[in-house]
């Protein structure tokens, strides 16, 4: 009986250990499906906004020069500087300081004169606006073209269109926007100081019809609490590239609804996932996408559409890549599944050698019991 039961629970451990490396490997593929692994995407997409955080050991070239604009305005910033060929003020409404000096139409009226606008209260939002002084209706005027603007590594960016408006928001330690202007201009100036020759004016509104030469053209804006926002107005049916080749550290497709709540900024956007059998995912408008870029994450191109949007190409591994609800990232099977060596290696390893050693032992096994009965 003892000679019996030994025996039955020999049978029992090799019938066991045949049928371990399947259940073991049931249990791993279990596992390997939940868990998720950083994963290549490439997306192509349209969308109304777009944020980014610019990453690299060098500046980021984040908008191209050349630019047309028909108008510009200024929402923060500490000074913009440019010296007109012609300056005269048209307009001053609320309390005036002039520094001790006479308080006349004609007192800032100067010729290719530095002149320099600087945000006055800390607590009101400054605001200049230049556009061109004449725009006929059939008559295209544009106020002049966007130079390069460059970022150093870990500024924050903020981009949004809406038709022919173009808004840029960039938080860093440093930054400047330039624009070179051409032609006779009106520069309308809220809650900010006028300073030049010496004279200073402050007051609650101001405006000043400026003339741009071909000599110092160029006005250049910096940023206040290392934050500078601007808006540009576009030449109708600019579809020109604004950037490319550009590495981010964060990428977020979101803008801010009416009611000041955030929203999707996605009207299109197809993900593909190279080199793997996932299959491409589209998502159409007002679906959310978070995204997490790992290091060499790259936006290849930024472009501007003719419906108010932007063209959007991307590419890089992600660590957060959630659609809704869904995780879209690969998971560890998939990676096995993928990858032909590894599934072989991993099959030898885990399942046909220790399978293969069992069943050897099951047989001698039964087959020692039948000679002995």
């Amino acid at each position: 009986m003892p000679a019996k039961l030994n025996r039955n629970n020999r049978l029992f451990r090799h019938v066991f250990g045949l049928a371990s490396p399947s259940l073991i490997i049931c249990l791993a593929a279990v596992g390997f499906a939940q868990y998720r692994i950083p994963t290549t995407v490439e997306m192509t997409s349209t969308a109304s906004a777009i944020s980014f955080t610019t990453a690299g050991d060098r500046p980021s070239l984040v908008l191209k020069g050349g630019l047309t604009i028909t108008s510009m305005s200024l929402y923060e910033f500490k000074t913009l500087h440019l010296t007109p060929k012609h300056l005269s003020r048209t307009k001053l409404d609320g309390q005036e300081s002039l520094d001790g000096q006479e308080n006349t139409a004609a007192s800032l009226r100067n010729e290719n004169r530095p002149l320099e606008i600087r945000a006055g209260s800390p607590v009101l939002r400054p605001r200049v606006v230049l556009e061109p002084s004449l725009r006929p209706a059939d008559l295209e005027t544009s106020l002049g073209n966007i130079d390069h603007v460059w970022l150093p590594s870990g500024s924050r960016v903020y981009l949004s269109r809406t038709s022919d408006l173009l808004s840029l928001r960039v938080t860093s330690e440093s930054q400047e926007i330039r624009v070179a202007l051409r032609g006779a201009l009106r520069m309308s100036i809220e809650h900010s100081d006028v300073r030049s020759q010496g004279t200073t004016e402050t007051a609650p509104f101001q405006q000043y019809d400026i003339e741009v030469g071909p000599v110092r053209p160029m006005a250049s804006a910096t940023a206040r609490n290392n934050t500078l926002a601007v808006a540009l107005e576009l030449a109708p049916g600019d579809t020109r590239e604004l950037a490319q080749s550009l590495d981010v550290t964060a990428l977020e497709f979101q803008k801010q609804s009416i009611s000041g709540h955030p929203e999707s900024s996605i009207i299109e956007s197809e993900l593909s996932f190279p080199a793997t059998s996932n299959p491409p995912r589209v998502l159409t408008a007002g679906e959310y996408l978070q995204l997490s870029p790992k290091r060499g994450f790259q936006l290849k191109s930024i472009g501007l559409n003719d419906a108010g949007s932007f063209r959007i190409q991307a590419t890089g591994k992600v660590s957060n890549l959630v659609h809704g609800s869904e995780d879209l990232r690969r998971s560890a099977l998939d990676f096995i599944v993928d990858h032909r060596l590894v599934s072989l290696v991993a099959a030898v390893a885990l399942w046909v050698f220790p399978t293969t050693l069992a069943a050897r032992k099951l047989i001698i096994e039964l087959t020692g019991k039948k000679t002995t009965d």
